[in-house]
């Protein structure tokens, strides 16, 4: 893709967030959706941001925050 390291590192991180128990979890428990329509939402959520990638579209750069490792 031509992009920078930090670029795939954030493309990876906004995948991994997405596929986690948590964001799962969310949805139902704050949105209240049934099982089968949280995990709908996951994998829409996770095509979309698949589709930037293959579209070239790389993540936004850092604005000077705190990194996961610092937290």
């Amino acid at each position: 893709t031509g992009w920078s390291d930090e670029e795939r590192t954030r493309a990876a991180a906004a995948l991994d967030v997405l596929w986690t128990a948590p964001s799962y979890q969310r949805l139902v428990t704050g949105w209240k959706f049934e099982a089968d329509e949280a995990a709908d939402v996951i994998d829409w959520m996770i095509s979309l941001v698949a589709e930037a990638i293959r579209a070239g579209h790389a993540p936004p750069p850092t604005h000077g925050g705190p990194s996961p490792d610092s937290l």
